[in-house]
């Protein structure tokens, strides 16, 4: 169990309490980030007898395991050619794309979707984009300042399987074309802000 410490006020952090088996550490703190997350309600499929496991369980086409019935969006486990595996995604461009997939099942014309995952948020004055999945990389190299313009590649090998970008919407444009495609990139070049991010690919 895990309790943020306030001080007297009730409005500063002073620390996080973590407590296993009776014994409770203390982390001093002036910052606490919470990532919450969110979980699937997938009630109504279960209540319908639709295979649910971390979500609602679909194919490429967006079917469950009623042919008849579709979902899509935050709630679905979908097989994903990006990851080689099933993933639950929780983002607005994924939805879009889903629907698309939905779509065209409904049409009669199935096609899966190939689509590499991104994401983005607005924090105030920043503006947060990510592309693909980063579970699995084996380094990370950064490249620009450290505060509020930073680009952050996760690399497998010489591959670049994710990025995070923070207010460099021209880094962004670039990483989508590096993860999607798959090219091997130098690590060196890819490292140098001097270095235009487009001559990083092999």
């Amino acid at each position: 169990m895990t309790d943020v410490a306030v001080d007297a006020s009730g409005r500063r952090v002073t620390g996080v309490e973590i407590s296993a088996s009776g014994v409770v550490d203390r982390l001093d703190a002036d910052l606490v980030l919470v990532g919450i997350g969110m979980e699937p309600n997938t009630g109504l499929a279960s209540a319908a007898g639709l295979e649910v496991d971390n979500g609602i369980v679909v194919d490429e086409f967006a079917r469950t395991s009623d042919a008849d019935i579709l979902a899509i969006g935050d709630c679905a486990n979908q097989p994903s050619a990006y990851a080689g595996r099933r993933i639950r995604l929780e983002s607005a461009p994924n939805a879009i794309e889903h629907a698309k997939v939905a779509a065209a099942t409904i049409l009669g014309r199935p096609q899966a979707s190939t689509a590499t995952p991104w994401f983005w948020s607005e924090q105030y004055d920043l503006k947060l984009q990510m592309v693909g999945l980063s579970a699995g990389h084996d380094r990370c190299i950064t490249r620009g300042g450290t505060g509020t313009t930073l680009s952050a590649f996760y690399l497998t090998g010489d591959r670049v399987v994710a990025a995070d970008v923070i207010s460099r919407p021209a880094d962004f444009a670039t990483a989508r074309q590096l993860v999607t495609s798959g090219r091997p990139v130098d690590p060196e070049r890819l490292a140098d802000s001097e270095i235009p991010l487009a001559q990083a690919a092999l």
